[in-house]
C-alpha cells in the first residue's frame, strides 16, 4: 500500500471507516457525497483520473485552472490538491472537478479507486532543483505546456452569482455613497513585487481627487509563504483589510470599476470575476501574468533590468536585488493614473 495511504489510515484511526468519517469531517456531507458520486461515475465510465498537485498561491492556482478545465472537457476526472486556504474558491473555478486540501483522507480513497491515474505536479522554472529559466510566456501557457494541454479558453472564470453581487454591492454601499469605486491591493508579497508605500499614498490621493472615485483597500495581512505579516493601511482609502474571505472579496470586486494591484492573487481573482485590472509590475513581465481575456493594463518601468525574472540567471532574490528594486521604485503614481483613466474610458466607449 502506498505510504501516503498508510499514513492517512494511521492518522484517521487505522480503518477504512475512520477514513470515510475523516472525509465527512473535512468536507461536510454534501461535498463528500458529491465527490463520491463523481468518483463512482468515473469508475463506471472508465474515465482517466488526472491528479494535479499544486501547493502555491491563489494566482498560480487560477492560472492553472484553464488546463484543468480543458482536461475535464476531454473526459478526465480532475482532482486538484491545493493549499486548504484556496480549496473553497478553486471549487468554484474548477466546477466539475474534485478539489481537496493536502493530506486529505479523500485523496487516500481516490488512490484506492480502480481508475487509471495520471499525476501532475506543475512547477515554475525557479521551483526546480537546479533552477530553470522562467521563460517570458504567460503563466497560463507555461502550466499548459508542462502538462501537454492546449486550453480552448486561457481565462480562468469565477461565476459570481446574483445574490453574491447584491451582497457585494451592499458592502460597498455600507462604506461609500459614490458610484465609482476602485479597489487596490498593496500586498504583502515578495519585496521585489511591492510598490513603495508613498507611491500608493499619492495614487489614492490622485484617484479620489481627479476621478472622483472612492478607493477600497482589499486583501489580508497574510503572506502565502511567510504567514502573518503586517500590511500598511493607505490613508485616504477605505480600509477593508482582513474583513472578507476570498469568495466575499470576489463578490466585492465584481462590483468595483477596476482593481489596481501588484503581482498577486487578487489581481488574478479580479480577472476571474470579470473585473478590469491595472497591474503594477517590475521583475516579472506584466504580459506574462495579467488576465488574458478580462480587460487589463500593465504599468511597468522602462529600465534595463525590467523583467529580470525571465532571464537565464534571475537578478532578484525575492526580497531584494542588486539595483534596490528600481523597476518598482521608478513607476510613478501619475503613470498608474493614466493607465487607469485610459482603461476606464476605453471600456465606457465599448
Amino acid at each position: 500500500m502506498h505510504w501516503r495511504i498508510k499514513r492517512m489510515l494511521n492518522r484517521e484511526g487505522g480503518s477504512l471507516l475512520s477514513l470515510l468519517c475523516g472525509c465527512f469531517r473535512e468536507n461536510g456531507w454534501w461535498i463528500t457525497l458529491l465527490y463520491f458520486a463523481r468518483l463512482g461515475a468515473a469508475v463506471v465510465q472508465k474515465k482517466q483520473l488526472s491528479r494535479v498537485i499544486r501547493y502555491a498561491g491563489l494566482g498560480d492556482l487560477l492560472c492553472l485552472a484553464p488546463s484543468l478545465v480543458e482536461m475535464q472537457s476531454r473526459g478526465d476526472q480532475v482532482v486538484l490538491i491545493a493549499r486548504s486556504d484556496f480549496v473553497g474558491v478553486m471549487r468554484r473555478v474548477v466546477v466539475r472537478g474534485i478539489v481537496i486540501g493536502r493530506d486529505s483522507p479523500l485523496d487516500a480513497i481516490i488512490q484506492m479507486c480502480p481508475l487509471t491515474v495520471e499525476s501532475f505536479q506543475p512547477l515554475n522554472g525557479d521551483e526546480y532543483s537546479p533552477k530553470r529559466q522562467c521563460k517570458a510566456v504567460h503563466l497560463v501557457d507555461s502550466f499548459a505546456v508542462g502538462m501537454s494541454i492546449v486550453p480552448k479558453s486561457r481565462q480562468p472564470r469565477l461565476n459570481v452569482g446574483a445574490a453574491e453581487k447584491r451582497w457585494g454591492r451592499q458592502q460597498i454601499r455600507n462604506r461609500s455613497e459614490k458610484d465609482c469605486i476602485i479597489a487596490i491591493h498593496t500586498g504583502p508579497t515578495w519585496l521585489v513585487r511591492e510598490w513603495p508605500e508613498n507611491h500608493w499614498r499619492a495614487l489614492v490621493a490622485l484617484v479620489t481627487k481627479r476621478l472622483s472615485c472612492d478607493v477600497l483597500q482589499l486583501g489580508a495581512s497574510q503572506h502565502t509563504a511567510k504567514g502573518q505579516m503586517e500590511t500598511v493601511r493607505i490613508p485616504g482609502a477605505i480600509d477593508c483589510l482582513d474583513q472578507f474571505s476570498i469568495l466575499e472579496t470576489a463578490a466585492i470586486l465584481s462590483q468595483c470599476q477596476l482593481l489596481i494591484g501588484i503581482d498577486s492573487g487578487l489581481l488574478h481573482l479580479a480577472g476571474a470575476a470579470g473585473t478590469k485590472t491595472v497591474g503594477i509590475f517590475g521583475a516579472v513581465l506584466g504580459s506574462c501574468r495579467l488576465p488574458v481575456e478580462t480587460p487589463s493594463a500593465v504599468v511597468q518601468a522602462k529600465v534595463d533590468c525590467t523583467g529580470c525574472h525571465h532571464l537565464p540567471q534571475q537578478l532578484h532574490w525575492q526580497d531584494g536585488c542588486p539595483f534596490n528594486i528600481t523597476c518598482m521604485q521608478q513607476i510613478q503614481p501619475e503613470d498608474v493614473l493614466i493607465a487607469v483613466t485610459k482603461l476606464m474610458i476605453s471600456q465606457s466607449k465599448g
